[in-house]
């Protein structure tokens, strides 16, 4: 996956940054983790494995649209 992803939630927008040597998960302005995949970001996204304020959340928490989970996961299995 090249390039960044991003879509708006209900907590407002979500980005998928890929760094030097990690890929950045944000919520608004704040970092949510550094991940050394794409994969592992999305995987902790949707397994739950963010903490945010001392509660885990995923993306049906966060209300990711249908489409953007969809299109995440179709440009990941490339």
């Amino acid at each position: 996956m090249y390039g960044y992803f991003f879509c708006q939630t209900a907590a407002g927008q979500l980005t998928l940054i890929p760094r030097q040597k990690d890929w950045m998960l944000m919520l608004g302005n704040g970092v949510m983790g550094r991940y050394p995949s794409a994969q592992a970001a999305v995987d902790a996204l949707h397994d739950g494995a963010i903490c945010v304020q001392g509660r885990r959340i995923d993306a049906i928490a966060l209300g990711v649209p249908p489409r953007a989970h969809d299109w995440l996961y179709h440009v990941l299995s490339r």
